[in-house]
C-alpha cells in the first residue's frame, strides 16, 4: 500500500476521533476519493471506503463508552423522564443528568391528542424505515448469491449497499445539532466548489481532460473535473446545486453557485439539465404551502417566484447558446445517445421478462446484456440506465420494491414537515421550539426534497446509484428530513 494513503488514513482517524462530525464532513468532502484503490490482504478497497470504515470503528468506540447515544436511532419518540431525553451524540460524554436534545413531541408542555397522533405516526414511520432498510439490504444479499461472479457481487454489495446505510447511520449518530448539520452542508459547498472550479480551469487547459472528451469544437468540450466521466459528474453536482438553490445564500453558496452551474452546463449531460429544471418547476408547483396553525390539506400550491425566476434564467442561457440548443433539439430527432437508452431498456425488460422475481443478481445485466444486439455506441453497459429498472435487474423484485417503499417514506416525511402547523402553544406556556424552527425544518425538507427528485428524475435515463460516492450521496440526502434535534 502506498505510504501517503497510510498516512492519510490515520491523519483522518486522528481527526475523528478528537471530533466524530469532522469524519463526516471530511467523507464528504472526499467523495472522488472512491478512485483511490489498494489492496488490504489481498482484498480490494477505496480510500472513501476506508474513511467510512474508520469512522464506524470510531462510533464503536463512542458507543462503549456511551451507549445511550444508540437512543437516537430508536424509532419511538424521545420521553421526557427523570433520567433525561435522548443524548446529544456529539461527544462521548452524555449531559448532565435531565438535559438531552428534546424534540417537539418530546417535551411535556406539548400535549393533547394531536401530540400522540404525531408521536403514533413518528413511530410508524420509524419502524417502516428499519424495515424497510434490512429488506433492501436482503435483496442485495440474496443478488449476491445469483449472481454470475459471486466475487465481484461481493465488492458491488459492499461498496454500493453496506457502506453506503452504514454511513446513513453514522449520520444519524453523528449529525445531532443544527451547527453540525449547517457544517454538513458547508462541506457540501466545498465540495461542489472545488470540483466546478477545477473542472471550469479543466474546459479552458484541457488539464487531466482525457482526449476523448477534448472534442474537436471548443464549445462541445465535457468536462469530468476529478471523476471520470462527464455523466458522472453531473450526477454527482447536480443533488448538490438543487439544494444549495433551495437553502438560503450566503457569500460561499453563492460562489459556489455560480461554479457549480457552470461546471454542471459543461458536462453537456441535456439529462442533468432536463431533470434540474423539471425539479425546480416541481418546487414551484407541487409543494403545498403551510398553514397558518393548521395541516395545509387542500390549499393553493406554494409558486416560489425566485424559483420560477432561477428555472427562466436557467432556460434562457441554455437555448441561447447555440450548442447546447441544438444538443437539447437532437432529443426530437434521431438521436444516438437517446438510441442507446431504448436498446438497454429493450434488453433489460426482456430480462426482466425470463427473471421477474429474483432479477440476474448483482454485476448480472452486464453479463446478460452480451446475449443482445449493442447500442449505437457499441458498448457493453453495466446498468439499463434508469433507476427502477435497475434496482429491479440487479437485485430483484424485492430490491425494487424496498426502494420505492424508502423513497415513499421519505417523501411522506417531506410532506408532513412542509405541511406542518406552527407547534402548539397555550397561553401561560413557555414556547419549547423557537419561532422560526417550523420555518427552518421546513426549508431543510424542501432542499432535501428537490434533491432526491433530481437524483431519481436524472436517473430515468441514467445511472444514479450504483457508482461508490453516489450511493453515499443517496443516503446523504436520504438522512436529512430524518435528522431530529431541536433547532436553535
Amino acid at each position: 500500500m502506498n505510504p501517503w494513503i497510510i498516512i492519510s488514513l490515520i491523519g483522518f482517524l486522528v481527526a475523528s476521533l478528537y471530533r466524530r462530525e469532522w469524519g463526516i464532513y471530511l467523507i464528504v468532502l472526499g467523495l472522488p476519493s472512491y478512485q483511490i484503490r489498494f489492496q488490504v490482504f489481498g482484498v480490494p478497497a477505496t480510500f472513501l471506503e476506508g474513511m467510512i470504515l474508520l469512522l464506524a470503528a470510531v462510533e464503536v468506540i463512542a458507543l462503549i463508552r456511551n451507549p445511550r447515544i444508540l437512543s437516537i436511532l430508536s424509532p419511538l419518540p424521545a420521553c421526557q423522564s427523570p433520567e433525561g431525553s435522548r443524548p446529544m451524540a456529539g461527544r462521548p460524554n452524555p449531559l448532565p443528568q435531565g438535559e438531552g436534545i428534546k424534540t417537539r413531541d418530546s417535551s411535556p408542555l406539548v400535549g393533547g391528542a394531536s401530540s400522540e397522533r404525531r408521536r403514533g405516526e413518528e413511530v410508524r414511520w420509524g419502524v417502516a424505515q428499519y424495515i424497510f432498510i434490512i429488506l433492501f439490504l436482503l435483496a442485495a444479499v440474496i443478488s449476491v448469491f445469483i449472481a454470475p461472479d459471486t466475487l465481484k457481487a461481493a465488492g458491488i454489495f459492499k461498496a454500493y449497499f453496506f457502506e453506503p446505510i452504514l454511513f446513513y447511520f453514522l449520520l444519524r449518530l453523528t449529525i445531532d445539532s443544527q451547527e453540525k448539520l449547517k457544517k454538513l452542508f458547508q462541506s457540501m459547498t466545498v465540495l461542489v466548489l472545488y470540483l466546478s472550479a477545477f473542472g471550469v480551469y479543466q474546459y479552458l487547459t484541457l488539464q487531466n481532460l482525457p482526449p476523448s472528451w477534448w472534442d474537436v469544437s471548443f464549445a462541445e468540450r465535457r468536462i469530468v473535473s476529478l471523476l471520470n466521466h462527464p455523466n458522472g459528474l453531473a450526477l454527482l453536482l447536480g443533488p448538490v446545486l438543487t439544494m444549495l438553490i433551495m437553502l438560503p445564500k450566503n457569500k460561499l453558496r453563492w460562489t459556489a453557485l455560480g461554479f457549480g452551474l457552470v461546471a454542471f452546463y459543461l458536462t453537456f449531460s441535456r439529462a442533468g439539465w432536463l431533470a434540474l429544471a423539471a425539479t425546480l418547476v416541481g418546487v414551484a408547483f407541487l409543494i403545498p404551502s403551510p398553514g397558518e396553525g393548521r395541516v395545509a390539506e387542500g390549499q393553493e400550491r406554494s409558486r416560489t417566484p425566485k424559483l420560477l425566476l432561477s428555472l427562466l434564467v436557467i432556460i434562457t442561457l441554455v437555448f441561447a447558446i447555440p450548442v447546447s440548443r441544438a444538443k437539447l433539439l437532437n432529443l426530437t430527432h434521431a438521436d444516438p445517445s437517446k438510441e442507446n437508452r431504448y436498446v438497454l431498456w429493450t434488453a433489460a425488460v426482456d430480462i426482466l421478462k425470463h427473471h421477474p422475481i429474483t432479477g440476474v443478481g448483482l454485476t448480472g445485466f452486464r453479463e446478460a446484456y452480451k446475449n443482445y444486439p449493442l447500442g449505437p455506441d457499441r458498448v457493453i453497459q453495466n446498468y439499463p440506465h434508469n433507476f427502477f429498472l435497475t434496482f429491479w435487474v440487479e437485485t430483484g423484485l424485492l430490491g425494487l420494491l424496498s426502494i420505492i417503499g424508502l423513497l415513499i417514506l421519505f417523501y411522506k416525511k417531506i410532506y408532513k414537515t412542509v405541511t406542518s402547523p406552527s407547534p402548539p402553544h397555550e397561553e401561560g406556556q413557555k414556547q419549547i421550539s423557537p419561532p422560526r424552527e417550523g420555518e427552518i425544518k421546513r426549508g431543510l425538507a424542501l432542499a432535501a426534497g428537490a434533491g432526491m427528485a433530481m437524483i431519481v428524475l436524472h436517473s430515468l435515463v441514467d445511472v444514479s446509484y450504483f457508482k461508490n460516492d453516489l450511493s453515499i450521496l443517496f443516503w446523504l440526502v436520504y438522512v436529512l428530513p430524518f435528522l431530529d434535534f431541536q433547532f436553535d
